[in-house]
């Protein structure tokens, strides 16, 4: 890694869900990939390690109650990445930082993520299935914010660095959807299932940290995402 000054780990294998399924491939690409390039990185202080986690170390994230609750064999392998860098960070010299991403929404987002199949059923007048009741909130964030956290964080290169990176507001599932209904000028046929072992009642990030130290801010908000995400998929599919 010579002439390397900064390494951002994104690499894992997401989904909560499929995590009870296949727990040594979560370990392998969630964990086993941050601790060789931590060992990599040992005593080079002049290479900053961003290590890109998720909001999933605390299980359900409320105002006030910041403590670690993984819900899910995935949020387990997350966190245990985050102890490994903190290891790293106080007793090998890595200088490194912590990201915590809030699921995060794009135009051309994953195609199993709730906000892009609401997009594509809409659309193709298919029903829903939403796990739960729908009541469920989140901080989503969205992309070019989360890309905005990433690069402040790279650029102040502060040491143990900690942060949550979401929107700083909440929206349940059902609202969400409801914006995407007007959007497209539709209504939802909802399929409502029993609630997936490990799912979040409520998530909510804290961008105040990077706000105060990063000079970072919200440039797009969640209903402003969701009216790109739909403008974009009216364009793929030519509705």
């Amino acid at each position: 890694m010579k002439n390397v000054d900064c390494v951002i780990n994104f690499a894992a294998l997401p989904g909560q869900a499929k995590s009870w399924e296949s727990f040594k491939n979560y370990q392998d690409s969630n964990l086993l990939i941050v601790s060789n390039i931590l060992n990599s990185l040992k005593n080079r202080p002049e290479v900053y390690f961003i290590q890109i986690s998720s909001s999933s170390v605390f299980g359900n994230s409320r105002p006030g109650n910041r403590e670690f609750n993984p819900l899910s064999p995935y949020g387990v392998t997350r966190l245990a990445a985050e102890h490994l860098v903190r290891v790293y960070q106080e007793t090998s010299g890595n200088n490194s930082a912590i990201l915590r991403l809030f699921p995060v929404f794009a135009p051309d987002q994953r195609s199993d993520m709730a906000y892009a199949k609401f997009c594509k059923a809409l659309v193709e007048n298919k029903e829903i299935t939403i796990f739960g009741d729908g009541s469920q909130v989140r901080s989503n964030t969205f992309v070019d914010d989360a890309a905005q956290a990433i690069y402040l964080a790279a650029e102040a290169r502060i040491s143990n660095l900690i942060a949550d990176v979401s929107s700083g507001e909440n929206i349940s599932l059902l609202s969400a959807l409801s914006i995407l209904e007007k959007e497209f000028d539709t209504r939802a046929r909802i399929l409502f299932v029993l609630t997936q072992v490990g799912d979040q009642d409520f998530s909510m990030g804290d961008v105040k940290f990077l706000e105060s130290n990063l000079k970072f801010q919200v440039a797009t908000t969640i209903p402003a995402g969701l009216k790109l995400q739909a403008d974009y998929f009216k364009k793929v599919l030519n509705r």
